[in-house]
């Protein structure tokens, strides 16, 4: 009976060798080449462990199941998939701390992207490592799975094939397993604690209210159907409030475009465009354009109302003689940019002076033969700088006269026009030249004639 028990695992990946203790003590002589040509003889030829095979032969492991030989297990592969950029990118995602306070506001969970930037992209498949048994068979990881990347509206595959990007800005939404962007945002309900402050780089469209104390700022326009109440918002295009806004002394609109309301009463507006409500009372309300209220009823009463060509109403003021401000004059963020300009024109001249006093040395010297390789470079250097400052001062120049000549055209056309009636109370500045309502005025205009205010017909 032979002494040496051979056994190989059912995947083949491991055998071991088992020596029993010879019966007489004269019994088959076991050693390293026994057990190997036993191995053999089974086709184990892989994988072969010296040293245990050495510890069998010795007859120190007597009884004992000692592994002598191992395969090298295959490499799993791995399917390609689609690595998502985005998923981690919301804007809140949870409840920010303000001065040791949790503000649930601050829960937006909008994702956002930018034209061209990469939603996701392909990470490729492994195809993994064959691996081999203790009898020298081949085994093979399965094949992997392919993997397709998610293109849905508003997105484009890049031209290796590799990545999503977005071709707009906007709003990123999973649906029907594909990705997709969305330019507009539309919150459904009133913005409040379930939906937190809304951050959006495109349009916004709100079905409900806007509850006080929360935020909504967009790059594009935002729409409202329902009230603002003490709220903020701000939008780089027109705002629209179909039903309008009680700022309750808190509230604050802030546009790049107009602002069209129902009404705006307690509330803080400022618009690069025009302002239009029925309805204007006790606000701030500032604008780079004109002041209209005159649909329904057309009021403007209490606060002070600033716009820059015109303010038109049906009434200003009210029989109460409740203190009204109009001024109509150049928009001060138009006049710090005027000044701003006229303050980089200056610089610019005088480094183009410096500069050309430069250029101008440093080429007789170039002229001469005797400029070295250091003030070569300058020169170069300062050529390069002329050039880039003549051209800049160049468009400070052509921007200054746009702005000039839109100031002049301003003041030519800055009135004060109220339909049905202007009440005592009210106060008109018109670029600078003051007057106050002390009686009630009919279907009137006020504007600056030979360097004082003036009435005339509506």
């Amino acid at each position: 009976m032979d002494p040496l028990t051979i056994e190989i695992t059912s995947d083949g990946m491991r055998c071991y060798a088992t020596l029993s203790e010879p019966e007489a003590p004269n019994g088959a002589k076991v050693d390293a080449d026994y057990v190997r040509a036993a191995l053999a003889s089974r086709g184990v030829t892989v994988g072969l462990d010296d040293s245990a095979i050495g510890s069998v032969a010795s007859g120190s492991e007597y009884g004992r199941r000692v592994c002598v030989a191992r395969g090298v297990d295959y490499v799993e592969s791995t399917n390609a998939r689609v690595e998502y950029l985005f998923k981690d990118k919301a804007e809140g995602g949870g409840p920010s701390e303000v001065d040791g306070k949790v503000d649930f506001r601050e829960m937006n969970k909008i994702i956002t992207v930018k034209a061209d930037e990469v939603l996701c992209r392909l990470v490729p498949a492994d195809e993994g490592q064959a691996g081999v048994t203790v009898t020298n068979v081949r085994t093979a990881p399965g094949k992997p799975k392919g993997a397709v990347l998610p293109r849905g509206k508003n997105t484009a595959v890049s031209a290796d094939g590799r990545e999503l990007l977005a071709q707009k800005d906007g709003q990123v939404q999973m649906a029907d397993g594909k990705v997709h962007i969305h330019p507009s945002f539309e919150v459904p309900k009133n913005v409040d604690y379930s939906t937190g402050n809304i951050y959006f780089n495109g349009n916004v469209r709100i079905r409900g209210d806007v509850l006080p104390g929360f935020k909504v700022i967009a790059e594009g326009d935002v729409e409202v159907d329902g009230l603002v109440q003490g709220a903020h918002i701000q939008a780089g295009g027109d705002i629209t409030l179909r039903r309008g806004m009680n700022g309750a002394g808190k509230g604050e609109l802030v546009c790049g475009g107009d602002v069209a309301a129902k009404f705006l009463e307690n509330s803080d507006v400022y618009a690069v465009g025009s302002i239009r409500a029925e309805a204007i009372m006790n606000s701030k309300v500032s604008c780079g354009a004109d002041i209209l209220a005159t649909a329904g009823k057309g009021l403007l009463v209490g606060g002070s109302i600033r716009a820059s060509r015109m303010i038109n109403a049906r009434k200003i003021g009210s029989e109460l003689s409740i203190t009204t401000e109009l001024e109509i004059g150049i928009d001060p963020k138009k006049k710090e940019r005027v000044a701003d300009l006229r303050q980089q024109a200056v610089t610019l001249e005088e480094n183009l002076g410096k500069t050309r006093q430069i250029v101008a040395t440093l080429q007789r010297q170039e002229d001469s033969g005797t400029i070295s390789d250091s003030h070569k470079t300058i020169l170069v250097r300062s050529r390069v700088s002329y050039d880039e400052m003549r051209l800049q001062l160049n468009e400070v120049r052509a921007d200054l006269e746009r702005l000039d000549e839109e100031m002049a055209a301003q003041s030519k056309g800055m009135v004060v026009k109220a339909s049905d009636s202007i009440h005592p109370g009210v106060r008109v500045s018109i670029n600078g030249i003051n007057k106050s309502v002390n009686e009630s005025l009919r279907s009137v205009s006020l504007f600056v004639s030979g360097g004082e205010m003036v009435l005339g017909p509506y």
